[in-house]
């Protein structure tokens, strides 16, 4: 298996002639709702007769994954998807025809399992540490997007909410696609708070020093809600659902109305005090995600290249995409 790197890729053209050029049996690749890499790769591919298979690792933005800003559309010839969830609504809303393989997700996986090894044998924490997983969605939900809350109002929504005298250090995590400008804004909104400060530790590190775990609609209070580890997802005046998966997770206290956020919030706060020093885990419940995650994509790619392999000399090409652009 070859790995290409995709930064000079360009678009549908350069990449038909590329393909020409490997003439791979197989093109593998992510996803992404904000660059065209993948698109530009499907169209591609299907010019030069070669079959894709694309890897979705999420619960969000199906639709948006294969539509240009043109309007344009272009689809793999087949997915591999966390749940069967996530298959029904390619099919039944999406109209994807191709061959869909149900094979868990594989990094939610490995992250859990790490985590939990480095948890084990936690002691609770003299002062609880929270943690806030900041997400763009100021920068990449605006307009009929926007879904009636931001990472601002909801850090903002937080500080207000909370009952006074509380003894906890808050760390403030940016997301990596958020700028110097969204950093100052925290910065200063963290000026008010005296154990509050930003931190770009990497998210694993976090998680297994956590007591517990704020944010929106990101991946990491999923992760958090499997180790155990108390979640808060802040949605205040919600006009549409980002991430189900946020909301059918047990484990993850989800606030979309402002006059409930006091409440819950005191009822998060009690979880983080009482916890058991590494947290109890818990089944994935509602998301019903299969298991060993890893060995199923394995299998899944093995019988699309069974399908498409000229014998011995076939050669599978992996294609990633450029840094940030999923």
């Amino acid at each position: 298996m070859e790995i290409i790197d995709a930064d000079d890729g360009g678009g549908v053209e350069a990449w038909i002639a590329r393909l020409r050029h490997l003439a791979p049996d197989l093109v593998v690749t992510g996803t992404s709702y904000h660059a065209d890499f993948s698109r530009c790769l499907w169209l591609a591919a299907r010019t030069v007769a070669v079959r894709t298979v694309a890897v979705l690792d999420a619960w969000i933005n199906l639709g948006e994954r294969w539509r240009f800003a043109d309007g344009r559309t272009s689809q793999p010839d087949a997915l591999c998807v966390i749940d069967e969830t996530i298959r029904q609504e390619a099919r039944e809303v999406h109209g994807f025809s191709g061959t869909v393989h149900v094979v868990g997700q594989p990094h939610l996986e490995a992250v859990v399992a790490r985590v939990a090894v480095r948890r084990a044998g936690r002691t609770p924490s003299s002062r609880p540490l929270l943690i806030f997983f900041s997400e763009p969605t100021a920068e990449f939900h605006t307009g009929p997007e926007y879904p009636g809350y931001d990472q601002f109002t909801s850090l903002d929504a937080f500080f207000a909410a909370l009952p006074p005298g509380v003894g906890m250090e808050l760390l403030v995590r940016p997301h990596p696609k958020e700028g110097p400008e969204v950093t100052e804004r925290y910065r200063k909104r963290l000026g008010a708070w005296i154990e509050g400060r930003l931190t770009n530790e990497d998210p694993e590190a976090l998680l297994a020093m956590a007591d517990g775990v704020i944010g929106m609609t990101t991946m990491v209070l999923i992760e958090a809600a499997l180790l155990g580890i108390p979640a808060l997802s802040l949605q205040l005046d919600r006009t549409r659902i980002v991430n189900p998966a946020v909301d059918r997770l047990p484990g993850i206290a989800t606030v979309t109305e402002a006059t409930r956020l006091p409440e819950c919030l005191r009822s998060f706060l009690a979880r983080v005090t009482s916890s058991a020093p590494a947290g109890e885990p818990i089944p994935a419940g509602g998301l019903a995600m299969p298991g060993n995650a890893g060995d199923r994509l394995m299998r899944a790619l093995k019988e699309e290249m069974a399908g498409v392999s000229r014998g011995p000399q076939c050669r599978p090409v992996m294609l990633v995409a450029p840094p940030g652009a999923c």
